[in-house]
């Protein structure tokens, strides 16, 4: 008699990031280092929260690089809606457009991040007047993840 092994329950990036969204799975580091918040998940889209605040600045203004650090986490956050769990994605390619400074302690931002082709990604950040602060895109790779079939935890994306 054949026996079939049980069908594995397969987490896709689209499911994970709905239970981050929803607290029952920790952020992933890069978004826990720049407090983000993770507003709407949607296969190929994102929205990420960001406050400026001072932790972020050494003057009145917040850096670029720290607002590309957000636009390019919701880039490939927004590819990962698209590919499995266990699959990562990193940026080979970034480009940005900054045309307004964004002031220590102003308005929360919004980020949207979407996959608008095979692996280029867009990003928009808007101020709380729906201002573009800051626009990006960036051509994404996907890298395939050792095969691993433990079952992700709680709290799996935290430090220790």
């Amino acid at each position: 008699m054949l026996r079939r092994k049980a069908a594995a329950t397969v987490l896709t990036g689209h499911d994970e990031l709905v239970s981050v969204r929803d607290g029952h799975l920790a952020r992933p580091a890069s978004a826990s280092l720049l407090d983000l918040s993770f507003d709407e998940v949607a296969p190929g889209r994102v929205v990420l929260g960001f406050g400026p605040t001072r932790r972020f600045a050494d003057g009145d203004t917040i850096p670029t690089g720290v607002l590309a650090g957000v636009a390019e986490c919701a880039m490939r956050t927004a590819v990962r809606t698209t590919v499995l769990a266990s699959t990562d994605v990193s940026v080979s390619s970034l480009s940005i457009e900054h045309p307004h400074a964004v002031l220590v302690d102003s308005s929360r931002l919004h980020c949207e991040g979407e996959l608008v082709g095979a692996m280029l990604a867009r990003a928009t950040i808007t101020d709380g007047a729906g201002r573009v602060v800051l626009r990006a895109q960036a051509t994404c790779r996907v890298v395939p993840a050792a095969f691993d079939d433990s079952p992700r935890q709680p709290g799996a994306h935290q430090a220790a």
